[in-house]
């Protein structure tokens, strides 16, 4: 019996594994700047979210320049060279996209997906700037495109969206997300986890409410405090605890415990430039934080969906260890009730001999261990 990707899930709905059986392959995001602003700005651009930088948290990649078709050229060259891309989704990311006169909406949306081969289409928006008009193209768009509104809602509760001066409150975020699902709209929600006086009590009270909710896919972000926010000023004026990695590593996978497991988690945590971030520093990379909350999950016996609105929490089945064949023919062990394997997918014997005997410099081996050798490799870690 080979090792089966359903044994390798992991203990949750990671957004890869949604696209490749969506699409039959990975889509990397094309962010995209209309410069539309948002209506909780002045026409200086000041004001908004306490959080949200200058330039509407515009994608790093695309700074610098103003012209779409040049953002989506670099976009994807970037894509080709360092990920090999074949598959790509247009990401409308700075401020709201849909605040524009609905003509120039249009024109924008229509002038790249006419000439550029997306498979899919993302656009950032705020649940009260969802016109009629706007709603009724949304879903003319929809039949033609495989097309996902993501509604920054950040957090349930009205004393935070008050305190990070969101300019709405929860009961619009519900409105506006009726009104998006009355179209049959695929709806992706944001949730921010450590912001400003929010105990780990009210991020899960967000996390059941977001359960509730008939949304079509989730995206959860760390708290960033950037340079040229009013957030940052208030921050370097009267500094305050900020939640740490590990803490929020366990925040995540309680909260993901309240998301119906059929939900794909787009993203996990956020990424800054060094250079804007303020706060908080920490050391794990995205990578490292991802492997860590699937570990922990696994550890506390934590999946998505045990606590969501309708679903009984999973009996684990009692340990069973099961020896199956990885990669290069050699066996391990896989324990059933975690889905975990004693060794990598790639194989029992390539892992022993990277891990043991590669490491072993030249000069003593050729002293030393100039003879056949063999191997024993006895793991209890099941």
């Amino acid at each position: 019996m080979k090792l089966t990707d359903e044994l390798y899930s992991g203990p949750y709905y990671e957004y890869k594994r949604f696209m490749e059986r969506q699409y039959g392959k990975a889509l990397h995001k094309v962010p995209l700047d209309f410069n539309f602003s948002c209506p909780h700005r002045d026409t200086d651009t000041k004001g908004g979210c306490t959080f949200c930088s200058e330039d509407g948290s515009k994608a790093t990649q695309i700074k610098g320049i103003d012209n779409v078709h040049e953002q989506i050229k670099a976009s994807m060259a970037f894509a080709k060279q360092r990920y090999k891309a074949e598959g790509f989704t247009a990401y409308v990311q700075a401020y709201t996209a849909t605040f524009a006169p609905l003509k120039v909406f249009k024109e924008k949306i229509e002038g790249v997906l006419d000439q550029f081969p997306f498979d899919s289409l993302h656009l950032g928006t705020r649940p009260d700037c969802l016109p009629a008009s706007t709603l009724d193209y949304l879903k003319d768009l929809s039949q033609r495109v495989d097309l996902w509104v993501e509604l920054g809602l950040q957090t349930c509760h009205n004393k935070t969206l008050n305190l990070i001066r969101r300019g709405h409150d929860w009961d619009c975020a519900l409105k506006g997300l009726d009104k998006l699902k009355q179209k049959d709209l695929q709806v992706v929600t944001h949730a921010i986890l450590g912001l400003p006086e929010e105990t780990t009590e009210d991020m899960l009270k967000t996390a059941e409410e977001f359960g509730k909710l008939p949304f079509d896919g989730v995206k959860i972000h760390n708290l960033h405090i950037l340079e040229n926010t009013e957030m940052g000023r208030e921050y370097k004026a009267h500094p305050y605890p900020l939640i740490g990695e590990l803490e929020y590593i366990d925040v995540v996978s309680k909260f993901l415990q309240y998301i119906p497991h059929d939900i794909p988690i787009m993203r996990i945590n956020t990424d800054t430039p060094p250079f804007e971030l303020i706060a908080p520093k920490w050391t794990m990379q995205k990578g490292q934080l991802k492997k860590t909350l699937i570990d922990h999950m696994k550890i506390m016996g934590r999946s998505q969906g045990d606590l969501a609105k309708g679903s009984s929490k999973k009996v684990k089945l009692s340990p069973q260890l099961k020896i199956v064949s990885t990669m290069d023919q050699t066996n391990t062990c896989i324990h059933r009730g975690h889905g975990e394997a004693y060794h990598p997918q790639y194989g029992a014997l390539t892992y022993t001999k990277k891990t043991f005997i590669d490491p072993i410099p030249n000069s003593f081996w050729n002293k030393y261990l100039n003879k056949p050798l063999h191997t024993l490799d006895i793991g209890f870690g099941l």
